[in-house]
C-alpha cells in the first residue's frame, strides 16, 4: 500500500515535543509566544520528481498535486513551510467560503 501523500517541512524553529498542548494555536503561543496569523496555500499540478512517483506508487513521469503552505504569526513572520505531493487518484479537497 502506497500513501495519499508525502511531505517535505521546513520550519526556520523547531517545536519541541515535550511541550504537549491541546491545539497547535495554543502551544505556539505558550511556548514560543507565536500568535498564528494567516495561512498561504498554492496548488500546483507537476510532474513528479522519479522519487516521489515511486513513493507514491507511480510510473516516472506521471503527475501529482503539491501543495506549498506558508504559516505567517499575526506579525507578518513567517514560523512554517510545507510542501506535501498528492496522489493524483487518492486525494480529495473540497473549498468552502
Amino acid at each position: 500500500m502506497y500513501p495519499i501523500c508525502i511531505s517535505r517541512i521546513a520550519k526556520p524553529f523547531a517545536i519541541k515535543p515535550e511541550r504537549p498542548a491541546p491545539k497547535i494555536k495554543i502551544r505556539l503561543y505558550q511556548a514560543y509566544n507565536i500568535a498564528v496569523g494567516f495561512t498561504d496555500k498554492f496548488f500546483k499540478v507537476r510532474e513528479l520528481t522519479a522519487s516521489e512517483a515511486q513513493k507514491l506508487g507511480l510510473p516516472e513521469k506521471s503527475f501529482g498535486l503539491s501543495v506549498y503552505e506558508t504559516f505567517y504569526s499575526t506579525s507578518g513572520e513567517i514560523f512554517d513551510y510545507s510542501e506535501n505531493v498528492y496522489h493524483p487518484d487518492h486525494a480529495k479537497f473540497y473549498l468552502t467560503n
